[in-house]
């Protein structure tokens, strides 16, 4: 049983990447407008993870998601737990995304971490 069309797919994945801009400042500034922060070195709970977490409900209320950022790629795990179905979409990261994820583990976009977290 496939899962329904208003999931998302590798290239939904893809583009929404690449639709946070072509550069590691242009990722944190698309970040910032979307009020996201995160925890430094966090597979799941840096910035770039919960902004496409947050994405992923939108598209699917109904589901479980998680969404992990590492080695270069975003992987969105999907369970429906009406259905028991489960899919993971596994994408690479887009440079600006990878270098803003970087920067970011290291102490760059300061203002981009969770304060809550710390």
């Amino acid at each position: 049983m496939s899962m329904s069309s208003d999931t998302i797919s590798e290239q939904r994945l893809a583009e929404l990447l690449m639709s946070l801009g072509e550069t590691a400042d242009q990722v944190a500034a698309a970040l910032r407008r979307a009020k996201i922060v995160g925890r430094q070195s966090s597979a799941y709970q840096c910035p770039l993870a919960r902004y496409i977490a947050e994405r992923t409900r939108q598209l699917v209320p109904s589901a479980r998601i998680n969404v992990r950022v590492c080695a270069g790629e975003v992987a969105v795990e999907i369970h429906q737990p009406d259905t028991d179905e489960y899919q993971e979409i596994t994408v690479a990261q887009p440079k600006a995304a990878k270098d803003f994820v970087k920067s970011f583990d290291e102490g760059g976009y300061a203002d981009l971490v969770d304060a809550s977290a710390a």
